[in-house]
């Protein structure tokens, strides 16, 4: 299988995503991770992926409703949405993509594809998938998910009643 993954912008690295691709990748599949430009749809439409994953964060929704609906009119997918905004709004991406998934989707994404791979912590993650952003000057990192923490301002508080 071919999953394509989507992202606002690749001007700095989308941990989410590159930990996805590798579980992709370590479940025996191929990988991409590309943006919201022209050249990118080009691309889907070219490599002709099997899933498309978006990776939304609030505010974007309607850019990328508008990217799966042109890709679905140029070539066939299951469409696959995550990411913080889908997490905690659902219902607003619930009609117009083929899955949604909450909260963290390595374990999903694995099941997802037919592989009784489990990752039972962050440790067990494989290592992000940095083959999409070769040329970063700054690279990121996570030392832990989540958040112990219960700020009334923050969405910690409703991630981990997740």
């Amino acid at each position: 299988m071919r999953v394509l993954f989507c992202v606002k912008s690749k001007a700095i690295e989308n941990l989410g995503v590159q930990y996805l691709a590798a579980v992709v990748k370590k479940c025996g599949h191929a990988a991409k991770i590309v943006d919201l430009s022209i050249e990118s749809r080009e691309f889907a439409c070219k490599w002709k992926p099997d899933i498309i994953g978006y990776s939304i964060m609030t505010g974007d929704h309607e850019k990328f409703i508008a990217l799966n609906n042109e890709l679905k009119s140029r070539i066939t997918f299951t469409s696959v949405v995550g990411g913080p905004d889908p997490t905690f709004f659902y219902n607003a991406y619930a009609g117009f993509f083929d899955c949604v998934v909450q909260g963290e989707g390595e374990n999903w994404m694995a099941k997802f594809l037919g592989s009784d791979i489990t990752y039972p912590s962050i440790d067990a993650f494989p290592h992000p998938d940095r083959t999409d952003f070769p040329d970063m000057r700054i690279r990121d990192f996570i030392a832990s998910r989540g958040c112990a923490w219960d700020c009334g301002y923050c969405y910690n508080a409703s991630w981990n009643k997740l």
